[in-house]
C-alpha cells in the first residue's frame, strides 16, 4: 500500500470512545438512551504535519459539533476493524442530537473505499482469531503507553476525561504506527515531534462542558 496524505487527501487516524459497547449489527434506529460518544481522537496527516484533535467530554454534542468541524469532505480514515460501524454510530448520534455535516459532505463514503481497516490489512481472517489490540501491537513491535489502568466505564463514573482522552489518543497513534508497519513504510519524522501522552488531569487543556 502506498502511503501519500496530502492537503486534499489527508490521513485521519480515529478512535472513537462510547459508554458501553455499540450493538453487534448496524442499526439506524439510535436512541438517546443507547451508548453515548464520550471522546474522539483523531491523528491528521496531510504530508507536511501531523495535527492530533482529542475530544473528550460530559457533553455529547460539543464532541460531535468539534468532530464535524475537524473532519474534511476528502478525508481518509484509519481505523481497527469497524469504521463503517464507527462513523455510523457518530452519524446517528450527531442526527439525534440535531447535529448535521456540512452539505459538502458525503457520507456514503465513508462507509465504502475511503476508510483503511488495520485489521484487515493484517489479514481476512475470521473474527473469532482476529489479535486483541495488544497481541497486534507485540507483533508489529509497536510500543503502547499504558493508560489500561482502569475501564472506561469506571472513568466516566468520576470524570476521569484525562484517563479517556489519553486511551483515545494511545488508540490513534496506535492505527496511524499500524498502517505504517503493515504497509511497510518508515514512520515519518514529523510523528516523532508528537507530545507525549499524558492521563494527568492537570495536562488537560481543554474540556468541553455542558452549557
Amino acid at each position: 500500500m502506498n502511503i501519500d496524505p496530502k492537503e486534499d487527501l489527508r490521513y485521519v487516524a480515529l478512535d472513537v470512545q462510547t459508554l458501553g459497547p455499540l450493538p453487534q449489527a448496524l442499526r439506524y434506529d439510535c436512541a438517546p438512551a443507547d451508548p453515548p460518544v464520550i471522546a474522539i481522537s483523531l491523528l491528521i496527516d496531510d504530508g507536511q504535519k501531523l495535527t492530533e484533535h482529542s475530544l473528550v467530554s460530559d457533553y455529547e454534542p460539543a464532541i460531535l459539533r468539534a468532530f464535524w468541524n475537524a473532519l474534511k469532505p476528502r478525508d481518509l480514515l484509519i481505523g481497527l476493524d469497524s469504521v463503517e460501524k464507527s462513523m455510523s454510530w457518530v452519524r446517528q448520534r450527531s442526527l439525534l442530537a440535531g447535529i448535521r455535516p456540512a452539505d459538502e459532505f458525503d457520507l456514503q463514503r465513508f462507509f465504502s473505499h475511503d476508510i483503511v481497516e488495520v485489521l484487515t490489512m493484517w489479514g481476512n481472517c475470521p473474527v473469532l482469531h482476529r489479535p486483541s489490540l495488544d497481541d497486534l501491537g507485540e507483533m508489529l513491535d509497536i510500543v503502547r503507553y499504558d493508560v489500561r489502568l482502569n475501564t472506561t466505564v469506571n472513568r466516566w463514573s468520576v470524570r476521569d476525561l484525562a484517563g479517556i482522552r489519553a486511551e483515545a489518543q494511545q488508540e490513534a497513534r496506535f492505527l496511524y504506527e499500524a498502517l505504517h508497519r503493515l504497509a511497510g513504510r518508515k514512520l515519518p519524522d514529523r510523528y516523532f515531534g508528537l507530545p507525549r501522552i499524558s492521563s494527568d488531569r492537570r495536562t488537560l487543556e481543554i474540556v468541553f462542558r455542558r452549557p
